[in-house]
């Protein structure tokens, strides 16, 4: 992965640095219950935003990315700043979902 230009408007430029180690870091399984195929129970933590609507709103893209490969997800947990969401996914989409920025770790259910 390269490095990516990332512009909000109303917000100066930032470069985004790709993680080292790459998304299979970030997943907290062991890799003999990831399944290619089988889903299993598992718990995304998300990094906290600058509000608690800023994390649930972050949740909400992991969520959307989750239900484009075809995971499920249900509902949004918020605790403080940071929120959680358990869903179901194989082991392809779990490292979809691991690739985005704001991921900070897949874990068991």
């Amino acid at each position: 992965m390269t490095n990516r230009l990332t512009r909000i408007p109303g917000t100066p430029a930032r470069v985004r640095v790709p993680a080292p180690g790459g998304p299979e870091r970030k997943v907290d399984i062991p890799r003999r219950a990831l399944d290619d195929v089988v889903p299993i129970e598992i718990r995304i933590e998300v990094a906290g935003g600058r509000s608690s609507t800023a994390s649930a709103m972050r949740a909400d893209r992991v969520r959307a990315a989750l239900e484009e490969v075809g995971a499920t997800a249900r509902t949004v947990e918020i605790e403080g700043e940071h929120a959680a969401l358990p869903g179901e996914a194989d082991r392809r989409q779990v490292l979809h979902v691991a690739r985005m920025p704001f991921v900070r770790r897949v874990m068991l259910s």
